[in-house]
């Protein structure tokens, strides 16, 4: 697929809210978990969701496409930022996450 027509499907995806994710086609699932585990992550996922809903909007959707394996070009195209400015507005990000995660479960 040619590279315009790649941002451009990226873009359109974005704006809509869905998230893509491409598995390999020789992937595996994980080991099986204890329940144990299993509830120790479902927690995790539940407060990450909890911190990246209490961020802004453009913050949490960087970091989102980030994670999701979209370059610097493919965020900025969607999000209408300069190319250049990717990387510190990702550092922000990270910071603000990590700092609203500690706010709202580390607090004693």
């Amino acid at each position: 697929m040619p590279a315009s027509r790649q941002r451009a499907r990226v873009r359109s995806l974005a704006e809509r809210g869905e998230v893509l994710v491409q598995v390999g086609e020789g992937s595996h699932s994980d080991p099986a978990q204890t329940p144990d585990q299993a509830a120790e992550a479902d927690d995790a996922r539940r407060h990450v969701r909890v911190a990246l809903d209490r961020m802004p909007e453009r913050e949490r959707r960087m970091l989102l496409m980030h994670a999701e394996g979209y370059s610097y070009r493919d965020i900025a195209a969607v999000l209408e930022l300069n190319e250049a400015s990717v990387g510190v507005l990702l550092a922000r990000a990270r910071r603000a996450f990590r700092e609203t995660y500690e706010d709202a479960f580390d607090a004693p």
